[in-house]
């Protein structure tokens, strides 16, 4: 299995998503400051903000067996609580990665290998994402 940095991972996913004309809100937690020039006053805010005309979400970013610091736990819950989807992705290995909620419960595994051009993975993924927001907004009721 090849690992690779967060960094690494993060960078590919956005050139998934944007893509598929997705746009996307990077925080930056060493400069407090988001790359758009806002000031970030949340500590714990998810690593990615992804819009897209189909659905929009936010991603916490994980190496495998990563865990949630307590503020970003808190922080997802709020934004689960409030209907805005939330997800942590953990990189398992460059073509694996797991979907948790929250609570850090795993409700899909995506496999990212085969012959897809980006925008199609990109797409691919945001309709993924929404498929299982629908899923567990169902589950509640």
């Amino acid at each position: 299995m090849k690992r690779r940095s967060e960094s690494a991972f993060q960078a590919a996913l956005i050139a998934d998503f944007e893509a598929c004309n997705a746009m996307i809100l990077i925080i930056d937690p060493k400069q407090r400051m988001n790359r758009a020039g806002g000031k970030r006053s949340v500590k714990g805010w998810p690593d990615l903000q992804i819009y897209h005309r189909r659905f929009s979400f936010h991603l916490e970013l994980k190496r495998l067996r990563g865990r949630l610091r307590p503020e970003q736990r808190i922080v997802l819950r709020r934004l689960w609580d409030r209907r805005f989807p939330a997800f942590i992705l953990e990189d398992c290995s460059d073509d694996r990665v797991n979907v948790r909620t929250w609570d850090e419960r795993l409700v899909e595994v995506i496999d990212l290998s085969g012959e897809v051009s980006p925008a199609k993975r990109g797409l691919a993924l945001v309709d993924i994402f929404r498929a299982i927001w629908q899923e567990l907004l169902a589950e509640e009721k």
